[in-house]
């Protein structure tokens, strides 16, 4: 899935916090090939997959504070029902559940996917690579939530099978 200089890749945000939602409708016009459809408040049970099967992004960008069975159940909804679509998933805290959650969600779809904790974000163009990489198929992971994801699973097999 080799993208083009012409082709724009279509980003849906779904931000928990009204400053960042600001923030995206700011940065997301200026320069990378990314449309922006719309950005959200929130992830409630049902509104996201509604919304990408109205909207059709190419990318799903979902921020929130805290990790929930309910939205990776539904993240897995989407990447099965949709298997192209890339997501990125930017966290402010994680613990050892959500990674069992996130390994969970990774497996799933055939479409690219980044894990972030919200902090480590702190270039414009970091994110808008990493929606480009996204909508190509790749992996990212954030090196410290990567080292938790691992920490003592030297054969784990979420590994071999990204």
């Amino acid at each position: 899935m080799e993208q083009t200089k012409s082709e724009v890749v279509r980003l849906y945000v779904v931000e928990e916090q009204a400053i960042y939602r600001e923030v995206y409708r700011d940065i997301i016009p200026s320069g990378a090939p990314v449309e922006l459809l719309g950005v959200a408040a929130n992830g409630d049970n049902g509104t996201l997959k509604q919304s990408v099967s109205e909207l059709c992004p190419d990318v799903l960008l979902l921020s929130t504070k805290r990790l929930g069975i309910s939205v990776i159940e539904e993240l897995e909804q989407i990447r099965t029902d949709y298997p192209g679509i890339g997501v990125i998933l930017f966290l402010v805290f994680y613990s050892a559940q959500d990674v069992d959650l996130l390994r969970r969600l990774a497996l799933k779809g055939e479409g690219g996917m980044a894990l972030f904790l919200k902090q480590s974000l702190d270039e414009i163009e970091q994110l808008s690579r990493t929606i480009i990489a996204v909508s190509q198929g790749q992996v990212i992971l954030d090196p410290p939530l990567a080292a938790f994801m691992f920490a003592g699973k030297p054969e784990c097999s979420f590994l071999k099978q990204l």
